[in-house]
């Protein structure tokens, strides 16, 4: 993907910005490409200078200066590289790595990576962020970041497109004795048109799923279900045993809890539509206070996660802020 890199012997120097008393740290997407040449313009407060260019490819040093006199224990070396003909807007670009790193006794890293591809089926995109040591400032802030998602527009009317996204933070290295990190969040988020891509259709499925574990678990919280809305089934939930009854799932802070929610709507010939709605919550931690436990409901008659307007939600779903924003069919 990367050619033609030339190594520059003699450093050019960019920007001089003399008294200043505090740098910035550094910053990404600080930078443009035409054609493949990267124009990496010096921000306030320090001073740089190329160490190796190329196509699609560029390494800058950075110094900050404090009362104008550069100060070598704060210097980063910055690494960029995209496709060797990149050119246009940086959100635009389908391949985008870049990076810093500290010189001196500071261990750490920030790094980014993107990239995207799209064809006739539909456009892939992917993240990564790295924020590790002397670039993560911010307690409690995620370390690593992943991101993943597909879009297809899919056919000529509307209603059969389709999405999928999923996103996960890691706080530092810890693992448990299973292997897993031990502070982590990841959101699925899935919607599926289902209808056919010649005739406009409203049938959707949505699917979503929260889990945080350790860190993102950041205080207790619980989670109240009611019974299963089965109506339209040939015996309702009182004389129905089999349908769920619902009920409630605590968690402290530090548990490893997932919810998930599934929401359905058809239009179905002559019988105007059918819905469906599913959700369950699990704690998978297992401790005296909190004991694995795992509940679900579903309902007939709504989809969607839908406050009461008096605090609560239409039941039998229910949400909790510590997983977002509550899902709904769009």
């Amino acid at each position: 993907m990367i050619r033609d890199v030339r190594s520059l012997c003699t450093s050019v120097l960019l920007a001089s910005l003399a008294g200043v008393a505090q740098a910035a740290p550094p910053v990404f997407d600080n930078w443009s490409v035409t054609n493949g040449n990267i124009n990496v313009p010096c921000a306030a407060g320090f001073t740089c200078s190329v160490l190796t260019s190329g196509a699609g490819f560029m390494q800058v040093q950075w110094v900050s200066q404090s009362t104008g006199i550069n100060d070598p224990s704060v210097t980063y070396i910055q690494t960029i590289v995209t496709d060797a003909n990149a050119d246009g807007p940086l959100a635009g670009l389908a391949y985008v790595d870049e990076s810093f790193v500290q010189l001196g006794g500071n261990n750490g890293i920030m790094g980014q990576q993107r990239q995207a591809s799209t064809d006739a089926t539909g456009t892939f995109s992917s993240t990564s962020n790295l924020n590790i040591g002397w670039a993560n400032t911010v307690a409690g802030s995620p370390t690593m970041t992943i991101s993943q998602s597909f879009t297809s527009p899919g056919g000529a009317a509307l209603g059969d497109e389709f999405s999928n996204s999923f996103t996960m933070d890691l706080i530092g290295s810890d693992v448990d004795p299973d292997g897993s990190n031990r502070n982590r969040r990841i959101n699925i988020d899935q919607n599926v048109g289902m209808g056919d891509g010649v005739t406009a259709s409203t049938d959707l499925q949505r699917f979503v799923v929260v889990g945080t574990r350790g860190s993102f678990t950041q205080a207790g919280g619980s989670l109240t279900l009611g019974p299963a809305d089965g109506s339209n089934f040939p015996q309702s939930n009182t004389n129905n045993p089999t349908l769920p009854t619902g009920g409630t799932v605590n968690w402290a802070a530090g548990d490893d809890v997932m919810v998930r929610w599934l929401g359905q709507t058809l239009a179905l010939p002559g019988q105007g539509n059918s819905v469906f709605g599913f959700q369950g919550i699990v704690n998978n931690s297992g401790t005296s206070t909190t004991p694995t436990n795992e509940v679900t409901t579903f309902s007939t008659s709504s989809t969607g996660i839908t406050p009461n307007g008096s605090g609560g939600y239409v039941q039998p779903f229910s949400w909790n802020a510590a997983f977002g924003t509550a899902p709904t069919i769009p």
